[in-house]
């Protein structure tokens, strides 16, 4: 995946997607005016920002990560840290108003894990 930047004159803003023409996509979906697809994609033009990253995902609105990580005593985790959730790999993304981690799986879905639920932590180098 990658990043998009729709950048016309009416509404210049960041969307995700495998190309342009899937970037355009989302931002159409936002749209509320009742236009076709086909009408409104001439006046769009996009440029590739970079690869997407976990960290574009970041500071969604939840609970404070660094209070989560002392609630539930991981005072090792950190935002974008990878782990394995069962035989799932995700990243951590954040934290929830459950005391939980948001995470981001491979599937590209969003998570609520248990801190301490069948869950490993893996260091940068990929170590446990």
């Amino acid at each position: 995946m990658s990043k998009w930047w729709g950048d016309n004159e009416a509404s210049a803003s960041s969307h995700i997607g495998r190309t342009p023409g899937q970037a355009k996509y989302e931002w159409y979906l936002e749209l509320d005016g009742g236009l076709a697809f086909w009408e409104v994609v001439p006046h769009l033009k996009t440029k590739k920002l970079g690869n997407l990253h976990p960290s574009h995902f970041f500071n969604r609105k939840g609970f404070d990560f660094e209070d989560l990580k002392v609630r539930r005593n991981i005072p090792f985790a950190t935002l974008g840290m990878r782990i394995m959730v069962g035989d799932l790999k995700d990243w951590i993304i954040g934290a929830n108003s459950y005391a939980n981690l948001d995470v981001l799986g491979n599937d590209g879905q969003f998570h609520n894990v248990h801190p301490h639920w069948n869950i490993r932590y893996f260091s940068p180098e990929g170590k446990v």
